[in-house]
């Protein structure tokens, strides 16, 4: 069974782990804001993550 809560992220609210992604924006480059809503309570709040990226990979180059 997979775990529920794989990013360790919890609701600020309740302490609930069954998380939903409820909306997504990228405000800068390398910059993802995730808004969450908690299944158990229904609180809503955002988490801010770095992209890392990599740019070799992307570049698609090779031998």
């Amino acid at each position: 069974m997979p775990d529920p809560n794989p990013k360790g992220l919890y609701c600020p609210n309740c302490r609930g782990v069954r998380l939903t992604v409820s909306s997504s924006k990228k405000p800068a480059p390398g910059i993802k804001v995730r808004y969450r809503r908690c299944s158990t309570c229904g609180h809503r709040f955002s988490t801010r993550e770095v992209v890392v990226t990599r740019p070799h990979a992307a570049a698609g180059g090779g031998s």
